[in-house]
């Protein structure tokens, strides 16, 4: 059973009520702080997902100076974002107990233009200040920094065991190693 916006904003998200998120029927809008384009052109990467742990060449990411840069306007700070595909950091955090887990999805708003956002499931246990997830942009769109990208959903399942919450390699990271 999904929470209702109330309930993850007051159990769930480690961000102060002023973060700029907004709480719905049945998640919370989090707002976006940084934004990197994975690189082009790596036909020869290949990423490895194995028995004990994935990896990603540092190439695909580059570092935290690929980092979408924001423009400045009287109305605020934006960036125009060409088609591809994009690694998104949200201004909040989450820390999800044993009997939650969590996902990422786009508001319609965004939909609508043409982009969406996925993220991977946030199992029981997992804990961090930043939350991320990946967009894919089929046309140019133009964000403003701290808007209101995505809806975070928390949904309610059996208890997980002490020694069975997530405990794995991005425990506490905003991003790719």
């Amino acid at each position: 059973m999904n929470l209702t916006g109330k309930t993850i904003e007051d159990r769930f998200l480690t961000c102060p009520k002023n973060s700029g998120h907004k709480v719905q029927q049945v998640g919370v809008d989090i707002t976006i702080q940084s934004i990197r384009k994975l690189r082009v052109g790596l036909e020869s990467y290949v990423g490895q997902i194995s028995t004990d742990q994935t990896t990603f060449s540092p190439h695909l990411y580059g570092d935290e100076k690929n980092n979408i840069l924001w423009f400045s306007t009287a109305e605020g700070d934006f960036v125009v974002l060409q088609p591809g595909v994009y690694s998104l950091i949200f201004d909040q955090g989450i820390t999800l107990d044993s009997d939650h887990h969590a996902c990422i999805i786009h508001r319609s708003s965004l939909l609508r233009m043409g982009a969406r956002i996925e993220s991977a499931m946030y199992d029981c246990g997992f804990t961090t200040s930043n939350i991320g997830a990946m967009m894919f942009v089929s046309f140019p769109i133009k964000i403003e920094k701290h808007a209101r990208l995505a809806q975070l959903i928390v949904a309610e399942n059996y208890s997980v065991d002490s020694e069975d919450l997530y405990n794995g390699q991005y425990q506490g990271d905003k991003d790719i190693k």
